[in-house]
């Protein structure tokens, strides 16, 4: 029998007045390892702002954090959001979606990975936003080294068109996604594509990540 790791902790949320406020925080214990493996264990702690150190920088406004300690040491993943209109002849919108990857070294704070993407130019309703449910830590494979998750949408649409939606699994600078669309009830189900990315990884990944899209991949506001 697997045993899933999957923590919101210290998420924070981007409130509808602007102003950041915190969810309730939930203390992590990690899986068990495999019998006779020495293996670190995965430990999430509440994220506040404090806890972005001198040296991880971040680009927009900051929306969601998490902070975790595992093998690898101290560990935050900070998720921003960076958002340019243009008013002219025609409004438009260009939004950009950040993810840093921090981890406390001996040496400083080391960049582990950084994911940028963005909905550029939209003169109708810009769709670009992270998914706050999406996001969690796992040690699916028992290593000693959380996995992190997140989803998002991408688009600009004036209906109820697809919408672009990615969900993303990192270990340790390695990523792996399921890139799809997301409908509305009444026009079917979701698409989805795992990256080839999962073959090289255990198979547990592809299928955790599956199942946080069945759970997740859902029309906004529907």
């Amino acid at each position: 029998m697997r045993t899933y790791l999957y923590v919101l902790t210290g998420l924070w949320v981007l409130a509808s007045c602007g102003a950041l406020t915190e969810s309730a925080s939930e203390s992590s214990v990690a899986t068990a390892p495999p019998t006779g493996a020495a293996v670190a264990a995965v430990r999430s702690q509440p994220f506040s702002p404090d806890l972005i150190r001198p040296g991880m920088t971040y680009v927009g406004t900051l929306v969601h954090g998490l902070a975790w300690t595992d093998g690898q040491g101290e560990q935050v993943a900070i998720f921003s959001r960076e958002m340019e209109e243009e008013e002219g002849e025609f409004f438009s919108s260009s939004v950009t979606l950040h993810v840093y990857h921090y981890r406390l070294t001996p040496a400083g704070v080391s960049l582990v990975r950084e994911v940028k993407d963005f909905t550029l130019d939209c003169e109708f309703d810009n769709m670009a936003a992270f998914v706050p449910e999406a996001m969690g830590l796992t040690d699916l494979d028992q290593d000693g080294e959380a996995e992190l998750t997140f989803a998002y949408y991408l688009g600009c649409t004036s209906d109820v068109s697809p919408l672009p939606f990615k969900l993303l699994l990192l270990e340790s600078g390695s990523k792996y996604i399921i890139r799809g669309d997301v409908v509305p009830p009444m026009m079917g189900e979701s698409s989805q594509v795992p990256d080839p990315a999962f073959a090289a990884g255990p198979a547990i990944f592809l299928e955790h990540a599956q199942q946080l899209w069945n759970k997740t991949a859902r029309y906004p506001g529907l």
